[in-house]
């Protein structure tokens, strides 16, 4: 008679089994594997040395690297997943910071003459050194800016932080010097706070989202309601996006019950089950992560209309797509680019650890709380971006006029035209903006016409 033991044992032993056929199949697949990433690094490694071995020409392998990694990037035939350079790594971490190391202007070129400073940033270094809007830079520690590209001459005057460089200013024909110390300089991604004139209405434009945008927003909206401020137009025209938790938190602000979703994110089916086969752990965009709202709606029931555009993409369409969803905001302009791609960045150990490149993926798609996707395939389908609530386009000389003025609020809000130094800046700022008249319309409760573009020739 067999035991209750051996009996157990016994019904035990296939699922032993099974264990160690699934141990062993498991260990033969890793081995697998890596036997296929070790090919791959000797294959890489081996073109750059026949390369070096036997071209016949000049070999940079730093090139070389840079090219190979961009070229596996491109194969994923996706735009957005690319490798940045260490040089562009540390751009893109100073644009999502809001700051960078430098002395706090704004330089602009003028054909056959010197570069000259648009801008002073109040505070700033060059402000505290006695630099003026409107000098000229005729040299940079000595060496002369007449021939230097702009990249050049940014290089030049940025610099590490705590260091001295020596400008030479051509101010009215007299030359000066000024040694200037390099400090953090904010970058503004808000801009443009001001009342509209004879209104009670607010405006501000996001350039883009940093780590500072909504601390930068939550100032300005508190200056324009100390100044009597009762709606709000909240311009996200030609914002490309950036830091998703900022534009998530000025989403939140505006939506006043808690517990709402603002954005959720998720996979393709393809990439989970890739993920499961190869033993990999999902990250939270991945598998699925939901932004919820917890602000309370801090900024209250003011009234708001956003201005989108076709260059409106990824977290401006998620601060849009909330607000619209949620009946929160009225949107003006025309349909946003449709790029709702959750994207993570991972630094390349392999590569110089002060320096080292990095490699930006797309791990996950961006949807609204209502479910509606963001994404175009490719740059030459049909965009599945926001729908404005009235769709307003413009012509070419009204869209050139626009960028002038988003160049100017990039570094003052001039009381009028006639506060402008140069022509064009004069003629752009006394241009109506079609978007903005349009928005002011609606919030008095006006009727919005929108005007038939002019034809324009085939040839």
């Amino acid at each position: 008679m067999i035991s209750p033991r051996s009996m157990a044992m016994f019904m035990a032993l296939p699922l032993i089994a099974l264990v160690c056929v699934s141990l062993m199949w498991w260990n033969e697949r890793t081995r697998s594997l890596q036997g296929t990433r070790e090919r791959e690094r000797a294959l890489f490694s081996e073109v750059m040395a026949l390369l070096e071995a036997h071209y016949d020409g000049p070999v940079d392998r730093e090139q070389l690297l840079a090219g190979g990694l961009s070229g596996i990037a491109e194969a994923a035939k996706d735009r957005y997943t690319i490798v940045w350079t260490p040089e562009e790594a540390k751009q893109e971490t100073e644009r999502s910071e809001g700051k960078i190391v430098g002395i706090g202007v704004v330089i602009e070129w003028r054909e056959g003459a010197y570069p000259f400073v648009r801008f002073v940033e109040p505070g700033g270094p060059a402000h505290k050194a006695g630099i003026r809007s409107g000098d000229q830079i005729a040299a940079v520690d000595g060496t002369s800016t007449k021939e230097l590209e702009n990249k050049t001459l940014v290089a030049l005057v940025r610099g590490k932080l705590g260091t001295v460089v020596k400008l030479t200013i051509d101010r009215a024909g007299q030359s000066l010097e000024f040694p200037v110390t390099r400090a953090e300089v904010e970058l503004r991604s808000v801009q443009g706070t001001r009342m509209l004139d004879g209104t009670t209405v607010g405006y501000m434009r996001i350039e883009n989202f940093s780590l500072a945008t909504h601390d930068q927003f939550e100032r300005a909206f508190a200056e324009l309601r100390q100044t009597g401020m009762t709606a709000l137009i909240l311009d996200l025209r030609d914002n490309r996006g950036g830091v998703l938790d900022d534009a998530v938190k000025i989403a939140d602000g505006f939506i006043e019950k808690d517990g709402l979703p603002i954005v959720s994110t998720r996979s393709t089916d393809e990439k989970l089950e890739r993920c499961k086969e190869l033993g990999i752990a999902i990250d939270k965009s991945s598998a699925g992560e939901v932004y919820h709202s917890k602000d309370g709606g801090s900024v209250g029931d003011i009234p708001l209309v956003l201005l989108v555009n076709e260059a409106s993409a990824s977290a401006s369409e998620v601060l849009a797509g909330a607000l619209q969803d949620y009946g929160r905001a009225f949107l003006i302009g025309t349909k946003t680019y449709g790029k709702g791609r959750v994207q993570k960045v991972f630094p390349l150990p392999s590569s110089k650890d002060d320096q080292p490149y990095h490699l930006k993926i797309t791990v996950a798609r961006y949807y609204t709380p209502l479910g509606r996707g963001l994404n175009r395939s490719s740059p030459r389908d049909e965009p599945s971006g926001i729908e404005p609530d009235i769709d307003y386009p413009v012509s070419a000389a009204q869209k050139l006029a626009i960028l002038r003025r988003f160049e100017i609020e990039k570094y003052e809000t001039p009381a009028n035209a006639d506060a402008l130094s140069l022509e064009e800046d004069r003629k752009a700022w006394a241009t109506p903006d079609p978007h903005i008249e349009a928005a002011l319309r609606y919030l008095r409760g006006e009727k919005i016409f929108v005007p038939a573009l002019p034809a324009t020739s085939g040839d």
